[in-house]
């Protein structure tokens, strides 16, 4: 499969959706050993040590937990030294604000009444019109080890989106960092997720 950027893709179905957003779409690139979870106890923790004791990292955590049990993992407390670790890392980018302009033209009739001139076809063409938005880099890191410290799995997600508070997209975000587990090694996709049902801007 061909690879897409996030500045070609991404963002152009975030033109398309506008305000009225109902898909999370984003770029997956994952590398792999190719082995399948065989019930091997596994523990979830963070690259930053600074997020580890907190609430929103337990959050995320759960998300995560949740996915690697329906692969076939066995999740444990780090405290039990299980088999596997997978370290994981969140983040918002600094916003970057959007122009994109829209042409406006308009079609019509003038008819003028004459022997030789019975009617006119004219366009009369208007000003585009100018949009400003802002939009934010998201994105969710995930490295499954062993406890020798060998890599079995890297998993990396990127999304661009209006909306900026992480715990927002993050159940996209895990969510495409599963699908299809283990995925194509060495290979970027775009992964487009529904919306719970909500209409606001992701």
């Amino acid at each position: 499969m061909k690879t897409v950027t996030l500045n070609s893709l991404i963002l152009g179905l975030v033109l398309l959706l506008g305000g009225c957003a109902s898909q999370v779409t984003s770029e997956v690139t994952r590398f792999h050993r190719d082995t399948k979870p065989m019930g091997e106890t596994i523990a979830v923790t963070s690259m930053d040590e600074t997020k580890q004791g907190s609430l929103e990292f337990a959050t995320y955590a759960k998300m995560v937990e949740t996915k690697l049990t329906e692969i076939g993992y066995k999740v444990v407390d780090v405290s039990a030294r299980p088999d596997l670790l997978a370290k994981m890392d969140y983040s918002v980018g600094p916003a970057q604000t959007k122009i994109q302009s829209f042409p406006r033209n308009f079609v019509f009739y003038r008819f003028y009444y004459g022997y030789y001139h019975p009617y006119y076809f004219g366009k009369y063409w208007d000003e585009p019109e100018v949009y400003t938005y802002t939009i934010y880099p998201r994105s969710l890191d995930l490295n499954i080890v062993q406890a020798t410290g060998e890599s079995v799995f890297e998993g990396h997600v990127k999304s661009i989106g209006r909306e900026q508070n992480i715990n927002q997209v993050m159940p996209y975000l895990v969510e495409a960092m599963f699908n299809n587990y283990p995925g194509e090694s060495g290979v970027t996709k775009v992964v487009t997720i529904e919306k719970d049902g909500t209409r606001q801007p992701y």
